[in-house]
């Protein structure tokens, strides 16, 4: 429930103005009943809305919906990644005439941008209008992808009618990704005559899981101690081993070293590189 934009806030008090009958719990209002501080107009609740409608004629009309049903699948998680997709089910986005009278205004899309601003898509809402009383006619099916590298913590799904304007904002959380890296050691030659024109060339290639190049660096090890750090490139580092290394055995391993938090680096496989 929101008031003026902003969420109902639990531990505050709020003064609601209703009519007497409700006011005792009437139609099955029964929190109303437990208000605090009642305080009586003298008012007729008719009265009042024909005094209303005197000073304000022509009333101008919002059509928006003011309860819309939102309903997330069962196993929804609950939190969603940069690049998820989020599905639910939308109902009560009309009101429930069979036919529209004149001037009344209905939608027949609903649009879902986050915070407002970048739009995930639009929908079209079933019109469809039965004879079931408590109804929740005007139903939608909702399938966005959220986009990649969405920081975590919360962020706003807002709906919006193309005919009504704003109907509700859906909360979601986005949740920390963790992304683990493969990262492959590769080496030319496997060797090397001591001296020789060409050092020791290695190549590291680094993937993400999800597909994603990688941003950060690669360190070198050689025989488990690091020894340098190339730069990534489109997944690749480059190493070339000093010429005036002595003879003798090595062991090289690449660490990769993110720049994200969320992605969690690996270690290559062992390379054995001999120098005679």
């Amino acid at each position: 429930m929101y008031l003026n934009g902003a969420p109902i806030d639990a531990a505050t008090q709020y003064s609601v103005t209703v009519n007497s009958f409700l006011a005792s719990g009437g139609d099955n209002f029964g929190e109303l009943a437990n208000g605090t501080n009642k305080r009586d107009t003298g008012q007729i609740d008719l009265q009042a809305m024909v005094d209303y409608l005197a000073e304000k004629t022509p009333v101008p009309v919002n059509f928006g919906q003011r309860s819309v049903g939102v309903d997330f699948p069962a196993g929804a998680p609950a939190g969603y990644r940069g690049g998820d997709t989020v599905t639910f089910a939308l109902s009560s986005l009309i009101f429930p005439a069979v036919t529209l009278s004149a001037g009344e205004k209905r939608d027949s899309t609903v649009s879902v941008s986050i915070d407002g601003g970048t739009s995930l898509g639009s929908f079209p809402i079933d019109t469809t209008v039965g004879t079931v009383a408590a109804d929740e006619y005007g139903t939608a099916a909702v399938s966005v992808t959220l986009p990649a590298g969405l920081p975590a913590g919360t962020v706003n799904l807002t709906l919006t009618g193309d005919v009504t304007g704003v109907l509700t904002t859906i909360p979601l959380t986005v949740a920390a990704t963790a992304v683990t890296s493969q990262t492959v050691l590769i080496s030319t030659r496997t060797s090397y005559q001591q001296g020789a024109f060409l050092p020791a060339i290695l190549i590291a290639g680094v993937g993400l899981s999800n597909g994603q190049l990688p941003r950060g660096t690669i360190a070198i090890l050689r025989d488990g101690a690091e020894v340098a750090r190339v730069p990534l490139t489109a997944g690749l580092g480059f190493y070339l081993a000093p010429r005036s290394l002595p003879r003798g055995t090595y062991v090289f391993q690449a660490r990769f070293l993110p720049n994200d938090g969320a992605i969690v680096g690996s270690d290559s496989n062992p390379v054995t590189i001999r120098i005679r």
